[in-house]
């Protein structure tokens, strides 16, 4: 007989679902769509739900609109509301006879008056579906799994070409054999990859006001510098100079009685991962470190997590990630990366000590909490490539903005101080490439392409404005939904904040993207060409990383093999090299260059771009 439990049903292949959201690429998987799942389709409807919005609305209108849906054994039960100040959604799981039906869902973006935005859905007909059949199928396959003797639930998932089955394996996170200690139920499958953790729970004490030193947002793009000589990792060590660059600031954090501890209602500094490292407490209010002490990090990542917390939270007005996020500043085995991980309870970001610890850099702590508040503005969505590659972009803009409104040098160099050294190559939010849906580069370079229109938007319509519209483009999200379909609902959530007043800026960087077709110009001037388009009409720069190295040449492509000049510059203003070309093909070499940055600049008789460099 089967065993008790919960039981699911999978259609398509059974594939790893995603439960921690990295920042390095160098260490983290690659994204891949499914190919035996079909990808969601998004109806545009024009339909309005009565007010108040509510489940039961919601389900009488699906059941008007899908009857299908509702029909021998299926169901769809609501798994997640959200809300942003200006819209409404609800996430639904298809199920059949009460079994979930993994990976099949129904998304509903509403405005707040009602009006149905779209449907987004991947749910299928079950008219052909037995329950005998899967329930007896299920027994066959069971297997015995006794010689796990804390191993609870099985699972059942369906193939497109037929029944497959196996078992969903549940392990409780406070048993002496777990690495996890959270009190929580985590579910596995094939006893590796993470599915699924429980709810949350935080408790505190009062709170208090501690000083502390911090980074900001780093020491690099405080001092103005580029990263070489004082400016080095070095092991952790400090100097007078990285000395200086730390800054006193105020920071709401816990205490109890005599004790002070790195925590709040928002953040929790905790030591849940390898290398395992005591959090810093204090028995007064100073938490005064340099980055040679590892409570360093701890407090520089506590600060920053708080300041974005505030900003988008106050500032901006939307009401997310309201819980106490738990932080481990060395984790990630030590490693030179860092994730958010929504598996734990609760949700948790881990940073890693390889190269520069990644707790020191803002960019970093920014990025990781960026995915922190994109699963709360669209729970369990993000799966798949190009998903993948919104989630990365949003994320990286963020911290590129968050960093910018503090300083504006090195503004379109993400992990200033973290990369852009000898350990990794970091990235860059001014990039040039265009989006290809046939393109199956990894989600962190796709990424740049939603992150460097992002900031050029941030450049015409300023800082908080440009926020609002990234964040509550993510309300819209949808698993497997591709970068266009970001792109639209960043008009449509333009149109429902500001009623639509900046719609040609907004275009314009997206259209010279590839992201808008030319549909979306409407009445729109573009006489005046974005910097973006102009590099892609005329110039493409390749081989970026191997000059960084100092290993391999640049090669600067004259696409319409016209007149140009090429011009490399040193930070302070020098001209290092200089040619007039009318080749295909031109080559830059690094043999000669010292480390540091270099503006490279390509002139033609109408178009002008200048690039920075970077030469390790």
């Amino acid at each position: 007989m089967i065993k008790k439990g919960k039981v699911i049903i999978f259609l398509g292949l059974l594939f790893l679902v995603q439960t921690s959201i990295g920042q390095n690429e160098k260490y983290h998987r690659i994204a891949l769509d499914n190919p035996f799942v079909e990808l969601p389709l998004v109806e545009n409807v024009q339909a309005r739900i009565d007010l108040p919005l509510h489940e039961k609305s919601i389900l009488a209108f699906l059941g008007e609109s899908y009857p299908w849906l509702f029909l021998n054994g299926s169901s769809l039960v609501l798994q997640e509301q959200t809300e942003s100040p200006f819209t409404t959604h609800f996430l639904f799981q298809q199920q059949f006879h009460g079994m979930e039906v993994y990976g099949n869902y129904l998304k509903v973006n509403l405005e707040k008056n009602g009006q149905i935005i779209n449907v987004i859905h991947n749910t299928c007909a079950t008219e052909s579906w037995s329950i005998d059949l899967i329930m007896e199928k299920a027994f066959e396959e069971a297997g015995d799994i006794s010689m796990i003797d804390y191993l609870v639930d099985e699972i059942i998932y369906r193939s497109i070409d037929g029944p497959t089955f196996g078992k969903l394996i549940r392990v409780n996170t406070n048993d002496a054999r777990s690495d996890i200690k959270d009190y929580s139920t985590t579910y596995l499958m094939n006893k590796s990859d993470l599915l699924w953790k429980s709810d949350l729970h935080a408790y505190f004490a009062h709170d208090t006001i501690i000083k502390a030193y911090i980074f900001q947002p780093d020491p690099l793009t405080s001092a103005a510098t580029v990263y070489g000589g004082m400016y080095v990792d070095n092991f952790d060590s400090t100097n007078v100079s990285l000395d200086d660059q730390r800054i006193l600031v105020t920071i709401t954090a816990t205490d109890t009685l005599d004790t002070f501890y790195v925590k709040n209602p928002y953040c929790a500094i905790t030591d849940f991962a390898s290398p395992f490292k005591a959090v810093v407490t204090q028995s007064n209010d100073s938490f005064l470190f340099t980055r040679y002490d590892d409570a360093f990090e701890d407090v520089n990542a506590f600060y920053h997590i708080n300041m974005i917390h505030q900003y988008v939270n106050d500032s901006l007005g939307f009401s997310v990630v309201n819980y106490p996020i738990m932080v481990d500043p060395h984790g990630a085995g030590g490693a030179d990366n860092s994730f958010f991980s929504y598996s734990t309870s609760p949700p948790s970001l881990q940073f890693g000590e390889g190269g520069v610890d990644d707790a020191e850099d803002a960019d970093v702590v920014v990025h990781e909490y960026g995915h922190a508040i994109s699963f709360a503005a669209a729970p369990l969505t993000n799966t798949g490539r190009e998903r993948n590659a919104i989630d990365e972009g949003f994320c990286d803009y963020l911290a590129t903005s968050y960093s910018k409104a503090l300083y504006a040098y090195h503004s379109d160099s993400m992990f200033t101080w973290d990369g852009h050294n000898e350990f990794w190559q970091g990235r860059v939010a001014n990039s040039t490439r265009r989006y290809n849906k046939n393109d199956s580069t990894g989600s962190y370079i796709n990424g740049g392409i939603w992150c460097s229109a992002l900031v050029e938007i941030e450049g015409k319509l300023g800082r908080a404005k440009t926020n609002q519209l990234a964040i509550q483009t993510m309300y819209f999200e949808a698993s497997n939904t591709k970068m266009p379909y970001a792109a639209q609902m960043l008009l449509k959530a333009d149109t429902i904040l500001f009623g639509g007043v900046d719609y040609c800026k907004i275009v314009h960087s997206l259209y010279a993207r590839n992201l808008l077709d030319k549909k979306y110009i409407h009445f729109c001037d573009f006489t005046a060409i974005s910097p973006v388009e102009m590099q892609q009409e005329d110039f493409l720069i390749l081989n970026e990383a191997g000059f960084a190295s100092g290993k391999e040449d640049l090669i600067v492509v004259n696409k319409k093999e016209q007149k140009i000049e090429i011009n490399l510059f040193a930070i302070n203003g020098e001209l290092i090299y200089s040619n007039h070309s009318t080749a295909l093909n031109n080559i830059l070499s690094p043999v000669s260059l010292a480390s540091g940055f270099y503006l490279l600049q390509i002139k033609s008789d109408r178009h002008l771009m200048n690039q920075k460099l970077l030469k390790y």
